[in-house]
């Protein structure tokens, strides 16, 4: 698996239509993550494992289609992107599951770990983002360039920060 430096990102991969195509695709979120530089430990480095996996099978299961996963670097933030073909609806922001629910819980988990989250319309669907707040342990990073779709979009719609 190839190992990219913060002056490398964005780094992208594609997650086939399955939901078996989940737990490996999550796991190369953390491997990614965790070969960049930053200082994340192992317990902020299961956080991000566990908030890709929620946001990558929301992606897989309610749209039936496969998913586009990118990690960026803002410059303070990890930020990992999955882009799907469903819709923006601001229903799916997070709601409360009831007890006896199996689903539902999964963008709550997000909103109560990540430090911002959003989600984005696109032309042929929308983006699921989540923000870690790291230190690079090794230089400064590279400004990354403008444009549509990196973090300096600064798109807001369904956006939701952390205090």
């Amino acid at each position: 698996m190839p190992r990219p430096t913060l002056d490398e990102l964005p780094y992208g991969f594609k997650v086939p239509a399955l939901v078996k195509a989940v737990p490996p695709a999550r796991r190369r979120v953390r491997a990614v993550a965790g070969g960049l530089g930053l200082a994340l430990g192992n317990d902020m480095l299961a956080s991000i494992e566990l908030l890709a996996g929620e946001v990558i099978a929301n992606a897989v299961r309610h749209t039936d289609g496969s998913c586009a996963v990118c990690l960026r670097w803002t410059g303070a933030r990890l930020r990992v992107e999955v882009t799907d073909c469903g819709n923006a609806d601001t229903k799916l922001l997070a709601q409360v599951a009831g007890p006896d629910d199996e689903n539902g819980r999964g963008l709550l988990l997000v909103e109560s770990i990540a430090d911002a989250w959003g989600i984005v319309p696109e032309p042929a669907g929308k983006t699921t983002w989540f923000e870690i707040s790291a230190e690079p342990t090794t230089g400064r990073p590279k400004s990354c360039t403008a444009r549509r779709g990196a973090f300096t979009d600064h798109r807001v719609e369904s956006t939701c920060n952390s205090s």
